[in-house]
C-alpha cells in the first residue's frame, strides 16, 4: 500500500484470475461484476484507489462512494439512542440527511442529541422518550415515525446486558434482558413493516446483534446474554425468510459487532476496566458499518455484518 493504491496477492489471484480468467466463476447477471468490487471496497474504504485487473495493475479507478442519496429526508425510527452505538448511528445517519426518529427513555440525554446534531443535508434529530418493552410506547414511536412520513429505515439497537448465570440466576434478570433484546425488538419489526406496508415504502431494518451470537463465552454469568443474541440472530434470519415468502423487497440486516466501548459495562457486575483494556471499537465504527449496509444498491442484500476490532481474541 502506498496511500494512492492498493495491489495484494489476493486482488491478484481472485479478481484477476477467477473473475476473469474461469468463466465458471464469472459473477451470474443476477450478481454483477460491479456488485463484487462494491462490496470489497467496502473493505478497503481507507484507500482512494483499488486496482482494476480488467485494464491491468497500472490502471486505476477511484473506488465508488458510500452513496446515501436515496436516504435523504427519509424517516429513521433508531431505538438506544441516547447513548452509546444508538447515539453514533443517530447522529451519523441525520448527517447523512434522514429525519431520525431518536428513541430512549432518557429524554435530557435525546434533546442534547438533538441539539448537538448538524448536518449538511437537511438531516435532524427528532427526540422520542419512550421505554420500548411496553406495548403502548413502542406503537408511540411508529406512529410519530408515520406522522413524519412514514418510516424507512429501523435500527433496533437498544439493548442490555447482566451478568446471570443460567444454573442459579435471578430469573427476573433473564426476563429484563429478553424483554428488550428480543421481544421489543421483533415488536418494532413487526410495526415497521406494517407501516411499510401500508405507505408502500421499501424500506431496511437493521438489527444490532453481537459476534455473541455465534458462539458459546467460555465466562459464567454470560450465556443468557448469550441467548438472547442468538435468538436475534434466528429471528432475523425467520423475518427474512417471511419477507422472501412474501416476495417483499424490503431488506433486513444484523450488524454484530465484537466489543465496543459502550455504557452497556456498567449494567451488572461486568468486568469494566479489564474489557476496556482490550481491543475495542468505538461507537462511531458501528455507525459507520450501518452506512455501509445502507449504501448497498436496492437489489444487493447484506445480510450478516461481523465488525471486529483488529486483535480481539475474545471468544464470541
Amino acid at each position: 500500500e502506498n496511500g494512492d493504491g492498493i495491489a495484494t496477492f489476493f486482488i491478484q489471484r481472485m479478481f484477476l484470475k477467477r473473475l476473469i480468467g474461469d468463466s465458471h466463476r464469472t459473477p451470474t447477471p443476477h450478481y454483477p461484476l460491479e456488485d463484487s468490487l462494491l462490496n470489497c471496497s467496502y473493505c478497503l474504504s481507507k484507500s482512494q484507489f483499488l486496482i482494476n485487473p480488467a485494464k491491468g495493475f497500472s490502471s486505476l479507478f477511484e473506488l465508488r462512494k458510500l452513496n446515501m442519496d436515496r436516504w435523504v429526508g427519509k424517516i429513521a425510527v433508531v431505538t438506544g439512542a441516547s447513548a452509546g452505538i444508538g447515539q453514533g448511528i443517530a447522529k451519523l445517519l441525520a448527517e447523512e440527511g434522514m429525519i431520525v426518529v431518536a428513541v430512549a427513555r432518557r429524554e435530557d440525554r435525546l434533546k442534547e442529541l438533538a441539539a448537538s446534531t448538524r448536518s449538511k443535508k437537511g438531516g435532524k434529530v427528532v427526540p422520542c422518550a419512550a421505554d420500548i418493552t411496553k406495548n403502548d410506547q413502542l406503537l408511540k414511536v411508529i406512529q410519530q415515525a408515520d406522522a413524519l412520513g412514514g418510516i424507512s429505515v429501523l435500527v433496533n439497537n437498544a439493548g442490555t446486558a447482566i451478568n446471570t448465570q443460567v444454573t442459579d440466576g435471578e430469573i427476573d434478570k433473564w426476563r429484563t434482558m429478553f424483554e428488550l433484546n428480543v421481544f421489543a425488538m421483533g415488536g418494532l419489526v413487526r410495526e415497521a413493516l406494517k407501516s411499510m406496508k401500508k405507505t408502500g415504502i421499501v424500506g431496511h431494518i437493521i438489527n444490532i446483534s453481537s459476534i455473541s451470537a455465534y458462539g458459546v463465552p467460555d465466562g459464567t454469568g454470560k450465556h443468557v446474554y448469550n441467548g438472547t443474541k442468538h435468538a436475534v440472530r434466528l429471528v432475523t434470519e425467520g423475518i427474512r425468510a417471511e419477507l422472501t415468502a412474501a416476495k417483499s423487497k424490503v431488506k433486513i440486516t444484523m450488524v454484530s459487532p465484537g466489543l465496543v466501548d459502550t455504557e452497556i459495562f456498567g449494567v451488572g457486575d461486568w468486568e469494566v476496566e479489564r474489557m476496556r483494556a482490550l481491543p475495542i471499537l468505538k461507537p462511531e465504527d458501528v455507525a459507520l458499518a450501518c452506512v455501509q449496509v445502507l449504501s448497498t444498491p436496492p437489489h444487493v442484500l447484506c445480510t450478516d455484518y461481523i465488525i471486529r476490532p483488529v486483535g480481539e481474541t475474545i471468544p464470541a
